[in-house]
């Protein structure tokens, strides 16, 4: 890792032993693994995801500290999809949406990970909702309900409806007075607390009920009190953790280093 460029990079050594170099000969040569920045806590984890196959580097960017766009998060949902069932995405055709042709726009709306937002658009530099959070983690666990919940702001035809039924009856996601909000933009807290919410609908004993404590970061005041227990219990479990600052930043919204390390630690739990 290097400090001053926040970058990853990966060093090859080959050795060659024989009649033309009876001492040996070796050759290092290295090559840009992730080169961009990133918060110190999660180069490690970042590596790991990388080398999970989470993480297109070209998609990325180069700044992992930035907020997660919708076509950033799909393209990290879709290699989590495709890693768990052990087998490709069929993408849906090109020219499905009019403003990305990505693979993984057409890939996640096959899956039913994402879709368009309506209009034949997907919105691509949009940042992750709440709708989304809520089917992403539908998704990947492989939730379903028997019932039907409906909410007002929440269309019955809209890609993400049955998704975020499913959440409500298994208490990952809420509603507040007959609404959802599924495009409200998430923060680090609420993710977190469907995470937790999503474990403990999967049967995760989730430390049977210890946690961390929360008084050791700067900023343990912004935590809701309803999203306490969860932070303290995924950070125990390894799942979350501070930023290396002293702080778990509740308020901000998830950044692209959060999101692949979050999605690399759920799928090796």
């Amino acid at each position: 890792w290097d400090p001053n460029t926040g970058g990853f990079y990966k060093w090859a050594l080959t050795a060659t032993v024989g009649k033309d170099h009876p001492n040996g000969s070796y050759a290092i040569s290295n090559s840009a693994y992730i080169a961009a920045k990133q918060d110190a806590w999660a180069t490690g984890e970042v590596l790991k995801a990388s080398e999970a196959g989470l993480i297109d580097v070209s998609l990325l960017g180069n700044d992992y500290t930035r907020a997660i766009s919708r076509l950033q998060f799909c393209s990290v949902a879709v290699k989590m999809a495709e890693k768990m069932a052990g087998k490709a995405i069929t993408p849906a055709p090109s020219g499905t949406f009019s403003d990305t042709d990505s693979e993984y726009a057409r890939k996640a709306a096959t899956a039913g990970i994402t879709q368009g937002v309506g209009g034949g658009r997907y919105n691509p530099t949009g940042q992750i909702t709440k709708g989304d959070f809520a089917l992403m983690l539908v998704r990947a666990f492989g939730f379903t309900a028997s019932d039907t919940v409906s909410f007002k702001d929440v269309p019955a035809d809209s890609y993400y409806a049955q998704a975020i039924s499913v959440a409500h009856q298994l208490g990952i996601a809420t509603g507040y007075n007959g609404s959802f909000e599924p495009k409200r933009a998430l923060t680090r807290q609420e993710a977190m607390l469907m995470v937790y919410r999503a474990l403990q609908a999967d049967g995760n004993p989730l430390n049977n009920g210890l946690t961390a404590d929360l008084s050791v970061y700067r900023d343990s005041g912004q935590i809701a009190g309803g999203a306490r227990e969860a932070l303290g219990a995924l950070i125990l479990m390894g799942v979350v953790e501070g930023d290396g600052n002293g702080t778990l930043r509740p308020l901000d919204r998830l950044n692209r280093a959060e999101t692949a390390c979050l999605m690399h630690r759920l799928m090796t739990l």
